[in-house]
């Protein structure tokens, strides 16, 4: 299991959604861990496609970067190095070649962060945000 800290102001809210302490009377400061699994964020998913999600952009970013040897890994399970697909992406994580993301996840911005873990309910209903004051 890893994890991304996710700054929390209230000013990072998009238009149409609420902050946190708009909505619960709290966390309008301070952050949260995202937790992830081999299995995705929630343990289901890794929300590819959605576009307030850095793990597609940042996968294909480090693949090209690094020639397909992410973070100094050993590629796919023929030594051939990954490509920027969803599958090698979940080989990568599941064959533990690395103990973190912050390689893929490090650039993704904060306020898109914010949105993406309000967008997606079940990643706090799964216990995927744990939140820091």
């Amino acid at each position: 299991m890893g994890q991304i800290y996710v700054d929390v102001t209230a000013a990072q809210a998009e238009s149409g959604i609420m902050t946190m302490a708009g909505s619960s009377g709290s966390h309008d400061t301070g952050g949260a861990w995202l937790y992830w699994t081999d299995a995705g964020f929630t343990g289901t998913s890794w929300y590819w496609d959605d576009s307030n999600n850095e793990v597609k952009a940042g996968w294909e970013k480090a693949v090209a970067e690094e020639g397909g040897y992410v973070n100094s890994c050993n590629g796919e399970a023929d030594g051939s190095p990954h490509d920027g697909s969803y599958e090698s992406f979940v080989y990568h994580v599941s064959q533990r070649h690395s103990e973190n993301l912050n390689y893929i996840l490090g650039d993704w911005d904060t306020r898109r962060k914010m949105v993406f873990i309000l967008t997606h309910e079940a990643l706090e209903t799964n216990g995927c945000v744990r939140w820091q004051d």
